[in-house]
């Protein structure tokens, strides 16, 4: 699969799809195949930070009180005083649905758990540390919460299929292509048996019909 095959299937996808009175998305399915899921090492979970997409990530950022000002730029920052408001069980599903990623500093995690745990937890949102978003050290927290307005989670578990939002239809598409080579090399590099797990890739704007971009003959 190279870049110019992808910015084919890119421009089929626009062509077949309506104008609609919002911005669509170009959403990415890969379907896998001779995957074992029931096997631990095969469930892949992880994050791909694009270098760019129009539609930037929803961050909170979960900080003590006396650092509040290092998490300025996060669309909602949650103190250790803030937290107690969040008891309500309708304000916190409210915004682990609503918010993309959630940043926190390591002091935070035992109230995060406590509160937020199990409406975060289900939708593979708990701060991770394994991805960075655990920051130990106050003045990091702007750039980690820059960092994360442009990523994407991966969590494949029941399902031998991935699908993401790689962009919209406002973007360049050779950006966009550039998304989906990032998508398709970091799947590569985590699959048992690399590119001959996969099945297909598709992509299709929200409202429009999927266009192949590879499909195993």
């Amino acid at each position: 699969m190279n870049k110019e095959e992808i910015i084919k299937a890119l421009k089929k996808a626009k062509e077949k799809a309506k104008k609609r009175n919002f911005v669509q998305t170009f959403d990415l399915s890969i379907a896998l195949r001779d995957i074992d899921l029931k096997k631990p090492e095969n469930r892949i979970k992880t994050i791909i930070f694009f270098d760019k997409l129009n539609k930037k990530n929803k961050i909170v950022a979960f900080v003590e009180a006396k650092y509040r000002k290092y998490a300025e730029n996060a669309d909602l920052v949650i103190t250790e005083q803030d937290i107690k408001e969040y008891n309500d069980k309708r304000k916190a599903r409210k915004i682990a649905k609503e918010y993309d990623f959630f940043i926190a500093m390591p002091t935070m995690m035992a109230r995060i758990a406590r509160v937020f745990g199990k409406y975060l937890g289900p939708r593979g949102k708990m701060p991770d540390p394994k991805f960075g978003m655990i920051v130990p050290k106050p003045e990091n927290l702007p750039k980690i919460i820059e960092k994360f307005r442009t990523a994407i989670r991966i969590n494949m578990k029941d399902n031998p299929n991935i699908n993401v939002k790689v962009g919209d239809e406002t973007m360049d598409l050779e950006d966009v292509a550039e998304n989906i080579m990032k998508v398709y090399e970091t799947l590569i590099e985590k699959l048992p048996k690399r590119r001959h797990n996969i099945k297909g890739i598709y992509v299709k704007l929200t409202m429009g019909p999927s266009v192949a971009i590879y499909e195993r003959k």
